[in-house]
C-alpha cells in the first residue's frame, strides 16, 4: 500500500492547494476490496468534493506478485539478445552509452579472464602471488554480485522476464495481463464507476498498454455500428451485451477516422493531439449507456519503457513496423481498416476493428528528460498520444537536475505519506501535471451528458 498511498496523497495534496483548502479534515480511507479475488487488495477511497470531483476509489494491480524465482539466466540471455541489436533503435543517448558500457564490462571481463588464463597455465605464475590485478578483481567479486544481484534479480528481472517472449516467462506474462484484464472486468461489472482510469510506471505502463490492447479484444464486437436501440442484452460477444447511437456514418467516429488519415499522411501535429482526445472522449460518450459500456477514458503511462519499444518489443526496426502495420500494437489514433476503421461481418454488421481502444481511450504520457527508462511515445505508437515532459519544481539547479538525473525516474510522486502539502518538492510539478491529464474533476454531469 505505501506505493498507492504516496500517490494519492500527492495527488490530493495537489487538490488542496489548487483549491486553496487549509483544512486538516482527512479525505481518504483504506477499504478492503471486493471486486477482485485477492485478500492482499485493498482500495483507497477518496471522498469527493462538491461541484469539484466525485468520489474516486483508487487500486493497485500486485502483478510483481506473479514473477517469482527470477534467475541469473533469464537476465543475462535478455541481456545478450539486446547487446546484439543496434542502440540506435532507442532515441535514449543515454541508453546507448550503456550499451557501449556494458560491452566495455564484458571486453575487459574477458581479458583479465584471459590474462588470467595465461599467466597461470601457460607461464607457470601464480596470479594471485601479490596485490595483482587479478587479485584486486576476484577478492571485490562477492561484493559487487551482492550488489548486482538485489538490484537484477529484484527490478531488472521482471522487465527481462515480461518483455522477452520465451518458453521460461510464458506463464509469468499469461498471468500477469488475466488478472489484469479480470480486475478491469470486475470493476466494469459493478457498474458502480463512471470511468476508469489505467495509470502505470516504468514496466506497468507496458503491462497497462497490453491490458487494454486484449481487453478490447473481449470488448470490440459490442460496439454495433448500426444498431438502432442504445443498449440491448445480447450473447453474440463477450461482454454480453450490445451497444447502438454509432454506426459507420456518426459524426464522431468520422472524426477520428480523419485523424488517422491525417496521422497516416504525417500531418499530426502535437497540438492536433490535444484536439484528437476531444473527439476521443466525444465518441467515447456516444457508447456509454449507464455505466455498462467501455469505462476505460485514460491511459496515462508514467517514465514508460515504451519509447524503447522498437529495442524492447521487436527483433528489428522492420519487425516492429510489420506489427504495427499488422495491428498488432495498437496505435493512437487507431491504425485505419482501408479508409476508416470499421470492418464487416455476418448479417450486414460492422463493428471497429480490433486495435481501436484509442478511438475512445485517451492516451497521455509524462516523462522527466533525465529518465532514461522513459521518454516520448508519439513516435513510437502514434501521434495522437500527448506527450508531457516534466521537470523538477524549484530552483534553476534543480530543473537542469531533472534533464540529467537518473534518480528522476523514480521522482514522479512523493512515495511516503503526508497530511501537509508540499507545493515547494521537487516532485511538486510532475503531481500537477499528472493530476491535470488524469482529469480526475470529470464530474458525472459531464461525463453522462442528458440528450
Amino acid at each position: 500500500m505505501t506505493t498507492l498511498r504516496g500517490f494519492v496523497t500527492s495527488l490530493l495534496n495537489h487538490e488542496k492547494i489548487h483549491l486553496q483548502d487549509n483544512s486538516t479534515e482527512r479525505t481518504f480511507w483504506t477499504k478492503p476490496d471486493r471486486v477482485s479475488n485477492s485478500y492482499e487488495m485493498r482500495k483507497i477511497s477518496a471522498k469527493g468534493r462538491s461541484d469539484k470531483r466525485s468520489t474516486t476509489h483508487f487500486y493497485e494491480y500486485h502483478w510483481a506478485a506473479n514473477m517469482r524465482d527470477t534467475k541469473w539466466q533469464h537476465i543475462l540471455s535478455w541481456f545478450w539478445s539486446l547487446m546484439f541489436r543496434s542502440p540506435l533503435q532507442s532515441p535514449s543517448m543515454r541508453l546507448r552509452l550503456l550499451w557501449a558500457f556494458l560491452w566495455f564490462i564484458f571486453l575487459s571481463w574477458l581479458t583479465i579472464t584471459g590474462r588470467f588464463v595465461i599467466d597461470w597455465l601457460e607461464k607457470g605464475e601464480d596470479p594471485f602471488s601479490g596485490m595483482t590485478v587479478y587479485r584486486a578483481f576476484f577478492l571485490l567479486l562477492p561484493f559487487i554480485f551482492f550488489i548486482l544481484h538485489n538490484i537484477f534479480i529484484g527490478f531488472i528481472g521482471d522487465a527481462a522476464r515480461y518483455l522477452r517472449v520465451h518458453v521460461d516467462n510464458i506463464h509469468q506474462r499469461e498471468q500477469i495481463r488475466k488478472q489484469g484484464i479480470e480486475l478491469l472486468k470486475a470493476l466494469h461489472k459493478t457498474e458502480d464507476y463512471d470511468r476508469i482510469i489505467l495509470v502505470g510506471h516504468s514496466l506497468g505502463s507496458v503491462i497497462a498498454y497490453d491490458i487494454i490492447t486484449y481487453l478490447w479484444i473481449e470488448f470490440n464486437k459490442s460496439i454495433h455500428l448500426g444498431q438502432k436501440e442504445k443498449f440491448k442484452e445480447t450473447s453474440d460477444n463477450d461482454w454480453n451485451c450490445s451497444f447502438g447511437g454509432v454506426s459507420r456514418t456518426s459524426q464522431e467516429l468520422k472524426n477520428i477516422a480523419d485523424w488517422s488519415l491525417k496521422a497516416k499522411a504525417g500531418e499530426l501535429t502535437p497540438e492536433d493531439a490535444i484536439q484528437l482526445q476531444k473527439d476521443q472522449s466525444k465518441l467515447w460518450q456516444k457508447i456509454q449507456y449507464e455505466r455498462k459500456s467501455w469505462l476505460i477514458t485514460d491511459l496515462v503511462t508514467i517514465g514508460s519503457p515504451l519509447t524503447h519499444a522498437k529495442l524492447l518489443m521487436a527483433d528489428s526496426l522492420k519487425d516492429f513496423k510489420l506489427r504495427i502495420a499488422e495491428r498488432e500494437y495498437p496505435m493512437s489514433p487507431p491504425t485505419l481498416d482501408g479508409k476508416d476503421l470499421t470492418y464487416p461481418s455476418g448479417g450486414g454488421s460492422s463493428f471497429l476493428h480490433h486495435a481501436t481502444p484509442f478511438a475512445v481511450t485517451r492516451w497521455s504520457n509524462i516523462f522527466y528528460k533525465g529518465d532514461f527508462i522513459g521518454g516520448k511515445l508519439a513516435g513510437n505508437f502514434g501521434p495522437g498520444i500527448v506527450d508531457i515532459e516534466t521537470s523538477y519544481a524549484g530552483s534553476t539547479f534543480k530543473r537542469i537536475w531533472s534533464k540529467i538525473s537518473p534518480l528522476s525516474h523514480i521522482r514522479y510522486w512523493i512515495n511516503e505519506y503526508t497530511d501537509q502539502p508540499s507545493p515547494n518538492s521537487k516532485e511538486a510539478q510532475a503531481i500537477k501535471q499528472l493530476y491535470e491529464i488524469m482529469r480526475l474533476n470529470d464530474l458525472e454531469q459531464e461525463i453522462y451528458p442528458k440528450e
